[in-house]
């Protein structure tokens, strides 16, 4: 950990889970000061996959009103798409019955305001998660 000034950079290893307490102290020229009380910041494991996975493509990212989902080989069959704000609540979902490989889903999202959700789609044998970004 380090930085300069009032600010400082804490790099994890990037296997960590669990919680780690983090404690600081300034030291300058003068010598060290007290050591403050621990702040605990718990690290847990959050699969997010990467875009295309399991025969999906979501474009365009970011989005102003239509989202589209292209689904591929194993996609076809009963999707679910729901959409998380950054609080982890639910904004919206909607399921869809794919029939075939290369198939298209328009999805209207001009009703959810600006800024940065997750997308969760959901097929029969697989999953799926990216960010989603609304502008």
């Amino acid at each position: 950990m380090g930085g300069p000034g009032t600010h400082a950079t804490v790099t994890w290893n990037a296997d960590f889970v669990g919680t780690a307490l983090i404690t600081v102290a300034g030291t300058n020229d003068c010598g060290e000061g007290l050591v403050s009380q621990a702040l605990a910041v718990t690290v847990d494991v959050v699969g997010i996959d990467e875009p295309g996975s399991a025969g999906l493509t979501v474009y365009p990212n970011p989005v102003s009103s239509n989202l589209y989902l292209k689904l591929s080989g194993s996609a076809e069959g009963p999707v679910t798409m729901r959409i998380f704000n950054i609080l982890g609540q639910k904004v919206a979902e909607e399921g869809f019955e794919t029939t075939q490989s290369g198939q298209v889903i328009n999805i209207d999202l001009s009703a959810l305001q600006n800024g940065m959700y997750i997308l969760s789609v959901t097929g029969q044998q697989w999953h799926h998660e990216q960010k989603l970004i609304i502008k």
